[in-house]
């Protein structure tokens, strides 16, 4: 069995990091893999530093049909893992051809949002077997027929390397300049207002008077954009603002709280799992799938700030309740590893090809 793992994406995002996780994970269990995606961009040079055996993908649908096919393997069969929604779309028409021309081939497609696909065609043809969801608010947005058939919930993975600082939890406060006495509350996140550092600030200045020595850390976002309000709520000294970096455990590990703000309707963001994996217990809004990682306690309306300051008061002010939803997190860290992932996804994979006939059952 060969896998080729596709993906339509040009910047390495979140689904698209999670199709190159997948794509090494098979490289280093030693199975046939190959990548495949646009030449020329962020994803293709993120493959080709991992060392992935690579192809890259036209841009004319016909064009790329042509590749991929001679990518396929004359005396066994191949299995296609398509991200993103032109490789989705694509792999649902080619699927469907190979089929009519009985090709050892079959199309799964990766699905990580909540939105509605604006395209029902790919949903309506039979060139995707099944589609691998990472949530259950992902797999709500499908047609019912697939809903109930030929979609499974498979959570996303954390690679080992990326828990792993950079360095120690001592130097990156001091690098910070937090005192030692200072409890942390932060998030990953960006400039995009919907990702809620603002609202995460607001409520920080409200809940700050009432809180224990704590700061408040934002990484990935502009000081240009986010000081202003800071100095406006009179918590400027109180917070600190990072640029976009890969080292996220090594800020992670800091922290003794995660407010995941976002109004984003996510279906599983990454730094929650982060987060959790890395025993940092997390608060977040109810939106997308967050729900299905998170205790009820935990969430709460990314719209109301006051309920965002009250949640910050009340976990900031108990370190059991820290410690209780740190152990939670570190419970479920298996269902987050890569290997317990690549070994479903197999599963996935040999149940579609027995389907086909093109392995025995």
């Amino acid at each position: 069995m060969q896998i080729i793992v596709l993906s339509s994406a040009c910047s390495v995002s979140g689904g698209a990091r999670q199709a190159l996780y997948l794509a090494d994970g098979l490289k280093k269990r030693g199975l046939p893999v190959r990548f495949v995606c646009p030449p020329a961009c962020a994803l293709s040079e993120a493959a080709e530093n991992l060392n992935l055996p690579y192809t890259a993908l036209p841009d004319k649908f016909f064009e790329a049909e042509r590749v991929l096919r001679a990518l396929l393997l004359p005396d066994g069969p191949t299995v296609i893992h398509a991200f993103h929604n032109k490789g989705v779309k694509w792999a649902a028409y080619m699927g469907t051809l190979w089929q009519l021309k009985k090709l050892p081939v079959v199309c799964v497609a990766h699905r990580g949002v909540t939105a509605r696909p604006g395209n029902p065609l790919p949903y309506l043809l039979p060139g995707i077997r099944a589609f691998l969801v990472n949530s259950k608010a992902c797999a709500r947005t499908l047609p019912l027929l697939w809903r109930k058939k030929r979609c499974f919930v498979v959570n996303n993975s954390i690679p080992d390397d990326r828990l792993i600082p950079h360095i120690s939890k001592e130097e990156m406060r001091e690098r910070l300049g937090i005192a030692p006495e200072h409890l942390i509350v932060g998030t990953i996140c960006n400039n995009n207002p919907a990702k809620g550092a603002g609202a995460l600030i607001r409520a920080f200045a409200a809940a700050q008077p009432k809180l224990p020595p704590a700061t408040l850390l934002l990484v990935g976002v502009s000081s240009e954009r986010w000081l202003p309000l800071c100095e406006e709520h009179g918590v400027a000294g109180h917070v600190r603002l990072i640029p976009h970096t890969p080292d996220i455990a090594g800020y992670l590990q800091c922290l003794d709280l995660m407010c995941f703000p976002s109004s984003f309707i996510e279906s599983q963001p990454n730094v929650i799992i982060e987060a959790m994996c890395l025993g940092v217990p997390v608060i977040a809004g109810a939106v997308g799938g967050v729900p299905e990682l998170l205790p009820p306690e935990c969430l709460f309306d990314p719209a109301d700030e006051k309920v965002i300051a009250e949640k910050l008061l009340y976990f900031m002010s108990r370190p059991d309740e820290r410690q209780r939803l740190s152990a939670a997190g570190l419970a479920k860290k298996h269902t987050f590893s890569l290997e317990f992932r690549l070994d479903t996804l197999l599963t996935h994979y040999r149940r579609c090809l027995e389907e086909q006939k093109l392995l025995p059952a």
